[in-house]
């Protein structure tokens, strides 16, 4: 008898303090509410947790921190909805379970980044939706440092049709948005001292996007300039605040120099001719092939009497490949090869010095 009564008296707390707590129904009425949607991480079971409001009068969501404690004092006086994200959006996630460092937010079919505001005062003015899609990529928890915190997921915006990747609190480029897919985008992680740096190289360029080639090691970067919308290649000293131009900003887009190579692809007006290199060519560094190519690739040709390997050019005008001078820009075979496979090997000596 007395386990009963034990029992009985425990399920009967259980369910008095179950009771104690403000309904879906009474709060979506006290917000004026049209859904509510709980956090599936609360704060505090029983106490404040995280929801997401959407409201009956302009159907758009918001994000707060209600208290749903009720007993038999309460009034509707004591119910407290603290707002972290005004309900103005048309969807917002959550903040991270992680760290509350940011959430996502849509609104008139554009994304942004909302900073969490008991750290970000003005989160809300930073907010200018210049996004048409966000993507979150997190680093697989095989590859996770297990001696540090986990990682937030890195950032990958689509703007423009083109994707790239951003620092999540001041929603600078670290990739530019030159990629037609998410999965292109490469995930690089910089830390604050490189972020102010890349920061610094903008204002020293005049820039709004820049890519660094993370390949040859020699400092080189392309950017565009914020005035102009064209790239130009530098290298760049940001303690003495100055660059070295490698090639103007006069370009829609430009490929980075092999390992030691003389010449790369400029591009303009959709079409592509050739830059020689400043390392190998110093002040002679120029544009040898006018952009006026559909395509261009790079041969290696090994003399089998010899051994030695000869650098050309094939380019390709009008759906048909030929050969060109990369030195002169002269072109040396007719337009006629459906293929590069289809080319026969070059009869002229492609020079390497400008006499």
């Amino acid at each position: 008898m007395k386990i009963v009564t034990l029992i009985f008296t425990v399920l009967l707390a259980v369910n008095s303090y179950a009771q104690d707590q403000l309904t879906d129904k009474e709060i979506c009425k006290l917000l004026k509410a049209k859904k509510i949607i709980w956090d599936t991480d609360p704060y505090d079971e029983y106490d404040t947790s995280a929801a997401q409001i959407q409201l009956r009068t302009n159907k758009k969501w918001g994000l707060f921190n209600i208290n749903r404690a009720k007993d038999e004092l309460w009034t509707e006086d004591y119910f407290r909805a603290d707002t972290l994200a005004p309900a103005i959006f048309d969807s917002i996630g959550w903040f991270s379970e992680y760290n509350f460092k940011y959430t996502i937010v849509k609104k008139d079919d554009a994304y942004d980044i909302f900073l969490y505001p008991i750290e970000v005062h003005n989160a809300l003015e930073k907010l200018t939706f210049p996004f048409e899609a966000i993507k979150t990529i997190r680093i697989p928890e095989e590859e996770e440092d297990p001696f540090e915190l986990r990682p937030l997921p890195f950032l990958v915006v689509k703007e423009k049709g083109k994707w790239g990747l951003i620092d999540w609190f001041d929603k600078i480029y670290i990739v530019p948005p030159i990629y037609n897919t998410y999965q292109e985008v490469p995930l690089t992680v910089m830390n604050s001292y490189e972020l102010e740096e890349l920061e610094a190289t903008r204002q020293i360029l005049n820039a709004d996007l820049i890519e660094h080639d993370n390949q040859n090691g020699d400092g080189a970067l392309i950017a565009r300039n914020k005035d102009t919308k064209k790239w130009g290649m530098y290298q760049v000293f940001v303690y003495s605040e100055s660059y070295r131009t490698l090639i103007p900003a006069a370009y829609d887009k430009i490929d980075f120099f092999d390992w030691n190579g003389s010449f790369t692809g400029v591009f303009k007006n959709g079409k592509v001719g050739i830059y020689l290199s400043s390392w190998q060519y110093d002040e002679a560094a120029k544009e040898t092939v006018p952009c006026i190519y559909d395509n261009y690739a790079k041969v290696t040709i090994t003399d089998t009497q010899t051994g030695r390997q000869q650098l050309y050019l094939a380019m390709q005008k009008q759906g048909k490949w030929g050969w060109v001078d990369w030195l002169t820009g002269e072109e040396k075979s007719a337009f006629t090869y459906a293929s590069q496979s289809e080319m026969p090997t070059p009869t002229y000596v492609q020079k390497y010095f400008i006499e």
